[in-house]
């Protein structure tokens, strides 16, 4: 995140992240009782991978020095480079986290050390981590139910950015591994894609085929589209205004069509609704909570109120209590 806006309810965080260059974000949010977590690489470096322990918890001390430093509350590991299942870097990973938990734990109980995983533990985009192994390192996986396109093996056309079918799919996976629903949180896009169809391409086709952009060996994928704020995607539609807003009732998901410059372009995202429907889910599964990538990229009062559906009359309680 780059700011916190100044509409953002507080009362309903429990964290914010990436906010390691941002102090006055940071102020704020303990004002409120809100932690504030950093990226490894944020405040010091990437994660180091390797097989000799004694530089993984010098590594891991060194966070702990910057982090205290800049008076965060932990930090969250967002690692996203493919690695092969069963192999020494997956389990190098794993020990990493935990090295890195244990660091911050000794230092103070409340630090908050979590990891980003993909949003099915399936070896998506050739990441076979240790998913389980991860959850138990950590205090919390946060599942980045977001660009789910990133592989297409289907006809190669715009469509949802993580449609609810998959959000299902992928936290069931989760929790089929054994892991506690009490350890995920579920990530959501408040945000889309702008989408250029192929020449040819009707101004309110329902269809739109794109260009095939390759992506770790798949022919076509989201990388063919520009990823947009809500509240730009919103500009927009009031703009342009090509065809009426639609819904997708098998991803449940919103888009229109524009033409803009001779150009039809499909916009993808998600609004109220269809944030609605994947914190429903959150909460019949009884998941730790649901946080979106990102809190600057929407403007919109109801997107904010949707989170009311997760039904959490306050916060959440504090992960390391847990």
């Amino acid at each position: 995140m780059t700011e916190m806006p100044t509409y953002a309810e507080w009362a309903r965080l429990t964290t914010v992240a990436w906010v390691q260059n941002l102090p006055d974000v940071v102020c704020k949010a303990h004002k409120y009782g809100v932690k504030a977590i950093a990226s490894p690489g944020g405040v010091y470096a990437d994660p180091i991978l390797t097989g000799n322990r004694t530089l993984r918890e010098e590594w891991a001390k060194n966070l702990l020095k910057a982090v205290e430093a800049r008076f965060l509350d932990g930090i969250t590991f967002d690692y996203e480079q493919p690695i092969a299942a069963l192999s020494d870097e997956a389990r190098w990973y794993t020990e990493l986290v935990e090295i890195t938990r244990d660091v911050f734990h000794a230092a103070n109980s409340g630090y908050q050390v979590t990891v980003c995983v993909a949003w099915s533990p399936d070896g998506i985009d050739d990441r076979d981590y240790d998913y389980y192994g991860l959850a138990q390192a950590s205090d919390a996986l946060y599942i980045m139910d977001y660009d789910t396109q990133s592989w297409i093996f289907g006809p190669c056309i715009a469509g949802a950015n993580a449609p609810i079918a998959g959000t299902r799919h992928g936290v069931q996976r989760y929790l089929d591994l054994g892991i506690s629903p009490s350890k995920l949180i579920l990530g959501v896009p408040w945000y889309g894609y702008r989408y250029p169809c192929l020449p040819g391409t009707a101004s309110d086709a329902r269809f739109c085929p794109i260009k095939e952009v390759p992506f770790r060996g798949v022919n076509c994928s989201d990388a063919a589209g520009r990823e947009l704020p809500y509240d730009s995607l919103m500009k927009r539609f009031q703009h342009f205004n090509t065809t009426p807003m639609m819904r997708d009732h098998s991803t449940m998901s919103p888009y229109f069509n524009t033409l803009e410059d001779g150009i039809v372009y499909q916009y993808h995202f998600d609004d109220e609704m269809s944030l609605k429907l994947k914190y429903a889910y959150a909460h019949a599964k009884r998941l730790r909570g649901v946080g979106p990538f990102t809190f600057q990229m929407v403007s919109n009062p109801s997107i904010w109120e949707a989170f009311q559906v997760f039904q959490v009359p306050n916060r959440l309680p504090d992960l390391d209590k847990s």
